[in-house]
């Protein structure tokens, strides 16, 4: 691996007596994981299921290293929303952050969706996620995600920071931002990271970062946490921001982190740096199986305001009562709170989100389906947000029929024992997508964006 002189000198001045095993784990293989999806499934159930031995990771109570003969992506489980593909270390970011049901939570640099759905499964479809991403490109991802795993009380939008802030004013409860930064703790993942590190670049990414927070401040109620993180080694984008930023919001606080009990390193203490940085977390790849990440929690001074929820509870509308008719028609238990429509497209917003007027939406809440000719076309998002528990009209597949590979290839196919109508097909009792039956016939409904080759 051909590492910067440059880097390797700043590691060196870092990790002093550590430096030489840093530099060997760059010769081992980055270990792969996977996240629990527990808006879904229970851990327990997800590996009897799957059938394989997967090892806790000790920073994330749902996240799991699997074995290297396992492909995630490949398992059928996957395409039901069962768990998250998502590195090890990066599961530390929505893990630590003290979310509680119903809050109000920004995901700040969102794409491509690991943070947001992590938060999702913890809020438990309660409360608020507004999941933002510059790039537009990238919101593709993270809208897949979202949808893939069932999360339901997101807004994504694609937004710069500061817009944000002169509209979010001192709402958010938790603020994650994953911050742009120059990817060290990724090398061993990436060698575009390694051919575009320099020092130039740090120093661009540690002013990006503090502009980012500066932002975050404004959009973070009395009493809420940021969570603040970034997969790099360097103490300039990491502790010295840190540094930075409490020494000019006298009302932030750097929060303790139980380093013994989620089994990270500390924040690195130097005299220039924060008296609290210790509370920081550090993931190290020579220490760890994962790869870098650096982790500090800033809580804002002050009692937690409650506010307004404003629910908007207008399903009287004529496309509602059409969605309606549909659920009752197909056997579907629903009982829609807050519907609007778009164009002719229906959706379940979150309650307490504020007008978004100006903003750059890429999707704003549960995408229920659409108003076609005063009929409902059902989306695949609102297959995989709902439980099969709640719906008369299901075809389950069990994991090795071979039914489940012909419906992900998006064939049509006869079926017995089926309802006429729209059905929601399932991998066991998890929705992949909606069939309609017709004469014992299964017309594939499942989305484009879904199928597998």
């Amino acid at each position: 691996m051909n590492l910067s002189n440059n880097f390797k000198e700043n590691m060196k001045i870092i990790l002093k007596d550590e430096y030489e095993d840093f530099l060997n784990c760059f010769g081992a293989k980055a270990k792969k994981g996977l996240r629990i999806n527990t808006t879904k499934i229970e851990d327990k159930d997800l590996m009897s299921l799957l059938n394989i031995d997967l090892k806790s990771v000790p920073w994330c109570k749902n996240g799991y290293y699997y074995p290297e003969d396992f492909r995630p992506a490949k398992n059928f489980c996957y395409n039901a929303g069962l768990y998250y593909i998502q590195e090890p270390s990066a599961m530390i970011v929505g893990s630590i952050i003290p979310i509680e049901k119903g809050d109000k939570v920004l995901d700040l640099c969102a794409a491509p969706g690991g943070k947001t759905t992590h938060i999702g499964a913890r809020l438990d479809n309660t409360g608020l996620i507004v999941s933002n991403d510059i790039s537009a490109s990238r919101c593709k991802a993270l809208l897949k995600n979202v949808e893939l795993m069932g999360i339901k009380n997101v807004t994504i939008l694609t937004e710069t920071a500061n817009r944000l802030a002169s509209k979010f004013t001192s709402f958010f409860d938790k603020i994650v931002i994953d911050a742009p930064c120059s990817g060290e703790g990724m090398f061993r993942k990436s060698d575009m990271n390694i051919k575009e590190w320099s020092i130039e670049n740090i120093d661009k990414y540690s002013k990006v970062q503090k502009e980012i927070l500066e932002d975050a401040e404004k959009m973070l109620s009395p009493g809420g946490i940021i969570s603040y993180s970034t997969c790099t080694f360097n103490t300039k984008e990491n502790e010295e921001v840190i540094t930075w930023f409490l020494n000019k919001h006298k009302d932030f606080k750097l929060l303790p982190i139980d380093h013994s009990y989620y089994s990270v390193s500390t924040g690195i203490s130097d005299d220039k740096f924060h008296k609290d940085i210790r509370n920081c977390a550090r993931i190290w790849p020579h220490k760890n199986n994962g790869e870098g990440h650096f982790l500090a929690l800033l809580q804002k001074t002050g009692d937690k305001v409650e506010k307004f929820k404003s629910n908007i509870n207008n399903n009287n509308f004529k496309e509602a009562l059409i969605f309606k008719k549909f659920c009752n028609e197909n056997g579907i238990n629903f009982k829609p709170k807050n519907l609007i429509l778009h164009k002719n497209s229906l959706f379940e917003v979150p309650e307490d989100l504020i007008d978004l007027d100006g903003l750059r939406i890429v999707r704003n809440g549960w995408y229920l389906g659409n108003i076609e000719k005063d009929r409902f076309k059902p989306s695949q998002a609102f297959a995989m947000g709902l439980d099969s528990d709640y719906v008369s009209n299901v075809i389950k597949f069990p994991l090795e029929n071979i039914d489940i590979e012909r419906y992900l290839k998006g064939e049509s196919f006869e079926v017995s024992d089926a309802n006429e109508g729209f059905n929601l097909v399932c991998l066991n009792k998890f929705p992949i997508g909606w069939g309609k039956v017709i004469k014992g016939r299964l017309k594939n409904k499942c989305a484009k964006g879904f199928l597998i080759n």
